[in-house]
């Protein structure tokens, strides 16, 4: 097995507050594997997190992910935030920024919490479909994808990090299940507007 890493950063306000929580837990398949508290800056500590191996292809080494499910208890304070499909890399360090959001007046914090799910082909895409995307760019009911990691062919090696040509991007909240999937060009994808 391989090793990837993570830290969680909790902010409030566009990120010109940290957020300090004592209960943020790291789950996989609804197992516990850590519980974190973030300090005065709004950041956990570095997790070592348990994925598939590097694998190789064309002598080039290939990261294969693993996922794992993210909860946030914002305390009195602030609106508990659940993320699932985190997706973590071998030999790679993710940053998670949690945006908190404040509890108001009577609100009740089992009813009202963000909930986020991250579709498992909205990460890079190194993973081989089984059957091609729709013309919408996104994936069909029908498309599956394969469990056996792949390198990317088409991707650009920049000191050992994978560019893909194409990014598939979500056009509503993540939790907006209807809202349609475009498939875009990374570089336009990427481009600063002003």
């Amino acid at each position: 097995m391989g090793t990837g890493f993570l830290r969680i950063e909790l902010f409030a306000g566009d990120r010109a507050y940290p957020v300090r929580s004592n209960d943020i837990k790291i789950l996989q398949e609804g197992v516990v594997l850590h519980a974190l508290q973030t300090d005065e800056n709004g950041e956990t500590e570095l997790v070592e997190l348990e994925t598939p191996c590097l694998r190789e292809h064309d002598g080039v080494s290939a990261p294969c992910r693993a996922t794992f499910d993210i909860v946030v208890c914002g305390g009195d304070r602030y609106r508990r935030v659940e993320i699932h499909g985190i997706q973590i890399f071998d030999g790679f360090t993710s940053i998670l920024p949690v945006e908190m959001f404040p509890l108001l007046d009577g609100e009740d914090r089992e009813v009202n919490f963000e909930e986020i799910f991250i579709p498992y082909e909205h990460g890079v895409d190194m993973d081989k479909h089984q059957e091609g995307p729709s013309d919408t760019g996104g994936s069909a009911p029908g498309d599956t994808v394969s469990s056996e990691q792949t390198w990317p062919l088409d991707a650009i090696l920049v000191n050992d990090i994978a560019l893909p040509d194409f990014v598939t991007v979500h056009l509503g909240h993540p939790s907006n299940t209807s809202a349609p999937n475009v498939r875009v060009p990374f570089k336009d994808y990427i481009k600063e507007t002003h």
